[in-house]
């Protein structure tokens, strides 16, 4: 970069969904060759992405997955030319459960093709080369191998940490029978930019998914709220102005716009303050999956107290690499260090206020879609429920 160029740092966060395509194709070398085609980046966040033992043979590590013994994060990283600064994190173990209710520890048993069903994997809850049923399992803190959270930098790796993210279900969500509990974890990583940016502390998260954290919340704590109180707590006490000057913190929030997490964020108020939906500000707001006829639920938000970064761009690339797309934002620096942060404060109020009406529509919404479809509703639980009785007789 020459002296006459602005200073830019751009960030990526995706949802890579373990190298399968929309296609149902596995090919992970075309996110990274997607990756090196953008204009120089800073740092990468990864979430659905899975480190494995290239020693070992080729397993399945979650039942959305493929049999196959890549290191994924280091495909994306010698795509970008990156030999150091990656640091990853095991979400969550995926266990089969046999029907006598006994967990397997190997979890090599499964597909072997990369044309799977993802949709059958997903209602049904099933791998599609087995008739075991698939389970959470907690990972240790320790744990090298798995599918989880990721972050590649070009830079000075200060710090890396493993943030632990306990959660249990909400009420709503134990009726509908789920199973997505228990102890999650994020990646942490602190950089130092080389020349203009300080340092700052990035967090790749991958929240719970909870049907009623997806899009209203409220009061009953899902664990997509849990996750991201968790984390912001955690930033609260272990990392210091002192020594950052930056907070960020991306990934798949598994919440649309007007949710408790969203409104979580943008009325936060630890020692870093508010955060600012950094997309929404530079006046992106496209959609990050294009299933469901298109959401947004991946983010990038800014600590309004960090010192030198200040959104400037932001943009979401439709390519089919994933059921998600990848979000990018790129930040430039303010006039003076930490002049921005009454007006980073400011914007995530009127955030906050946008977020509530959002929410507030969406109520207004749901409540006549919620009676009309309560009778079936019903219906197909019972169903449901005496079918999976019958099949345990």
């Amino acid at each position: 970069m020459s002296s006459n160029e602005p200073a830019v740092f751009r960030l990526v966060t995706y949802n890579v969904q373990c190298g399968i395509g929309e296609d149902k194709v596995y090919d992970p070398s075309r996110i990274g060759k997607w990756l090196g085609e953008q204009p120089a980046l800073d740092v990468v966040c990864c979430q659905e992405i899975e480190l494995n033992d290239e020693g070992q043979s080729p397993h399945q590590n979650v039942r959305m997955g493929i049999m196959h013994n890549d290191n994924q994060p280091k495909v994306l990283a010698d795509a970008l030319g990156w030999s150091t600064g990656q640091h990853f994190v095991v979400k969550k173990l995926m266990r089969r459960e046999q029907g006598n209710g006994a967990a397997l520890l190997e979890t090599g048993q499964g597909t072997s093709t990369s044309q799977i069903s993802l949709i059958r994997e997903a209602v049904m809850n099933k791998n599609l080369s087995s008739q075991d049923k698939w389970i959470d399992g907690e990972p240790a803190v320790d744990e090298k191998f798995g599918w989880g959270c990721a972050i590649m930098t070009r830079h000075e790796v200060l710090q890396r940490d493993t943030i632990r993210i306990p959660a249990q279900n909400s009420t709503f969500s134990s009726v509908l029978g789920s199973s997505r509990r228990g102890l999650s974890q994020a990646a942490g990583m602190k950089i130092k930019h080389s020349l203009h940016f300080g340092n700052t502390y990035i967090v790749s998260l991958h929240c719970m998914a909870d049907v009623l954290g997806f899009a209203i919340d409220g009061t009953a704590g899902s664990l997509q709220l849990q996750n991201v109180r968790r984390v912001l707590q955690y930033l609260d006490s272990n990392i210091h102005e002192e020594d950052t000057d930056n907070v960020l913190v991306v990934g798949d929030f598994n919440s649309i716009a007007g949710s408790g997490v969203v409104r979580e964020m943008h009325s936060y108020q630890g020692k870093w303050g508010p955060y600012v939906d950094c997309a929404r500000l530079c006046g992106n707001t496209a959609r990050t999956i294009p299933k469901f006829c298109g959401l947004r639920i991946d983010y990038v938000f800014l600590a309004s107290k960090s010192k030198y970064l200040r959104p400037i761009s932001a943009s979401v690339a439709n390519i089919g690499y994933s059921d998600h797309f990848p979000v990018t934002v790129s930040f430039g620096l303010p006039k003076t260090p930490g002049s921005h942060v009454d007006e980073m404060r400011s914007v995530a109020s009127s955030q906050l206020c946008l977020a509530r009406f959002h929410r507030a529509c969406f109520i207004v919404f749901l409540v006549p879609v919620v009676l009309a479809l309560l009778p079936i509703v019903v219906v197909f639980f019972m169903f449901h429920k005496c079918f999976t009785l019958m099949m345990k007789c």
